[in-house]
């Protein structure tokens, strides 16, 4: 896998994983459908199969998560996605240097009460 370029922004709100489980629909696989593994190659094959089951429950709760998203995509991010059950979300960006020029107008429009992190992939 390519080594990824990631913001991460942690708004300044609360998420309990229980209740985000508690309201996820949990649909259960049909067998007859067969599903494969997409092969990851290059960082366009990552951010085309970005995809999390909490999120929908989590922008229930609060879609200004929504927004953070597209703030992430609009600043350059390929693909942006919430974390576990939230609420921090990430954006996956080319490279280093796109990421933190980014994160510096990033910080900029968001208030002190966000924290945000650049980071790297192992």
């Amino acid at each position: 896998l390519p080594k990824l370029d990631i913001i991460l922004v942690k708004p300044p709100l609360e998420l309990s994983t229980k209740m985000v489980y508690e309201n996820l629909n949990l649909r259960l696989t049909r067998g007859k459908n067969n599903y494969s593994i997409p092969r990851i190659l290059d960082l366009s094959d990552i951010v085309h199969v970005l995809h999390n089951d909490l999120e929908s429950v989590s922008l229930q709760i609060y879609p200004e998560l929504a927004d953070l998203k597209k703030m992430l995509l609009r600043h350059g991010a390929l693909g942006a996605l919430m974390s576990g059950s939230g609420p921090t979300v990430f954006g996956i960006f080319r490279n280093g240097k796109e990421a933190k020029q980014a994160l510096e107008v990033i910080e900029k429009e968001l208030s002190d009460q966000y924290l945000l992190f650049l980071a790297k992939s192992l």
